[in-house]
């Protein structure tokens, strides 16, 4: 069940607001709201979602490092989110390399490897 949204506003900030009638309209009317997700509690791989995409959209690093801690999104969990979505998750040469589908990301920690996959898929963001 979902609990909230949370979303990425324009400052970079990302923000949780509790489910309420009328909120997705409201993200989507407002020009400060860069894009939002749901959150379902238990949801592992929601919570890798939102940390992933958000910094992949210019979100606050300090903040979503925050996010991580406070969820325990450690680079050993990241193995478990990395065999649950096919990605290929490696240690080399002292930082991860995350792989799926022919695009590769690479970081000091998995969740930058992860962000520069995503990043790597969709170009376009």
């Amino acid at each position: 069940m979902i609990a909230g949204y949370y979303y990425l506003h324009a400052n970079g900030a990302v923000i949780y607001k509790r489910a309420a009638p009328g909120l997705i309209s409201d993200f989507e009317n407002s020009d400060l709201v860069k894009c939002w997700w749901p959150v379902e509690p238990a949801d592992r791989r929601g919570a890798w979602r939102i940390l992933i995409e958000s910094l992949a959209r210019g979100a606050d690093r300090e903040h979503v490092a925050q996010l991580a801690r406070t969820w325990h999104c450690s680079d050993a969990d990241a193995r478990e989110y990395a065999r649950r979505e096919g990605i290929e998750l490696s240690e080399q040469a002292g930082e991860y390399v995350a792989t799926l589908d022919g695009c590769a990301g690479r970081g000091p920690h998995a969740l930058t490897a992860f962000v520069a996959l995503f990043n790597a898929r969709h170009p376009a963001l």
